[in-house]
């Protein structure tokens, strides 16, 4: 992946400066296995706080309870398929996850730094 990593390839940075999507609500846990990890840097770099906060009510960059339903996702992806460039790429490259997520889950949870 271009954009995001694994737990395992995060855990391998020895870095914690990252935005951790996780499938479900909220558990109380950080750094799930089946997770993904997108860079604090790249998130900022992006300007994805305008487009996150706009499409999920109550987003909060520092909150570990960003919860994400399918409503919210579509409207983060819409607004994200308006643009050209990278914040497109990054949005394709979560969908698959986000799919595979909705299967199983009602929401995911974005985790903020």
């Amino acid at each position: 992946m271009k954009y995001f990593l694994t737990e395992s390839e995060r855990r391998a940075t020895e870095s914690t400066l990252f935005f951790e999507f996780q499938k479900g609500k909220y558990s109380g846990e950080c750094w799930k296995e089946d997770s993904l990890c997108l860079r604090a840097n790249v998130f900022d770099r992006l300007g994805l706080y305008r487009l996150f906060a706009e499409a999920i009510p109550g987003f909060d960059y520092y909150n570990m309870k960003n919860a994400v339903n399918r409503e919210s996702w579509e409207r983060l992806r819409n607004l994200a398929f308006a643009l050209d460039g990278e914040v497109r790429d990054l949005m394709t490259e979560l969908s698959a996850w986000v799919e595979a997520c909705f299967s199983e889950e009602e929401v995911f949870n974005v985790c903020g730094i």
